[in-house]
């Protein structure tokens, strides 16, 4: 459940533009630091920047109609949201715990079926004197597996590549990164992870489960 939580609240920005009155400059607001930017020529050429940038839009829009909305809300349909929210993350949680469990169960059964070989050519190399056979077995068994991995994060899909953590916090501040919340993503984070690990890469499955949490909760 805590993994599924910090997927979504780990890191909360927001950018935000307030005009203060008609004959006032912009104040642009990041992280609670106020910039003044100027009218005419510079606010252009600001505007003109931030627009080659694609963005998420999170901020509320608080006209009549909305307001008029909220108004009417009464407080048992309030209570009914907020109740909704927390079995949504409740849900959220639990499937991640489940991904993050059949993960370990996964690994388990592929490092066994790679030791079990290994094992038994070592068993009978020290008879017929042959040590270097066990070797080239799991040499054999990890490189098939990490190459597994690399092929689906150069060839299916490039986003899954990593933990996946900073390509969250950019997607929570607004920037828009394609395929970084698709099933086809999870997919391909799931097995690289489960390849790599059994690989005997030294990575782990922390990181992965912030950006596996993310994308059941989308």
């Amino acid at each position: 459940v805590c993994m599924g939580v910090c997927a979504w609240v780990c890191v909360h920005g927001c950018v935000c533009i307030t005009r203060q009155e008609a004959d006032r400059d912009y104040y642009i607001g990041h992280g609670g630091v106020h910039v003044q930017v100027a009218k005419g020529k510079k606010a252009d050429s600001y505007h003109r920047i931030l627009a080659k940038y694609e963005s998420l839009d999170y901020d509320v829009a608080e006209n009549e109609i909305y307001l008029k909305s909220e108004h009417g809300h009464s407080h048992v349909s309030r209570q009914k949201v907020v109740f909704f929210r927390w079995v949504v993350m409740a849900l959220v949680g639990i499937i991640t715990a489940i991904i993050a469990v059949g993960i370990d169960i996964c690994i388990d059964k592929l490092a066994n079926l790679k030791f079990k070989y290994v094992l038994d050519s070592l068993n009978s190399c020290v008879r017929d004197d042959c040590v270097w056979q066990p070797l080239l077995i799991q040499l054999g068994f990890s490189l098939a597996f990490v190459s597994i991995a690399a092929f689906l994060v150069v060839y299916v899909e490039p986003v899954a590549a990593g933990s996946g953590i900073p390509e969250i916090k950019c997607f929570l501040n607004g920037v828009k990164i394609p395929h970084v919340v698709r099933f086809k993503t999870l997919f391909c984070k799931v097995v690289g992870i489960l390849f790599s690990v059994a690989g005997g890469m030294p990575v782990g499955k922390e990181g992965p489960m912030i950006h596996a949490g993310a994308v059941v909760a989308a």
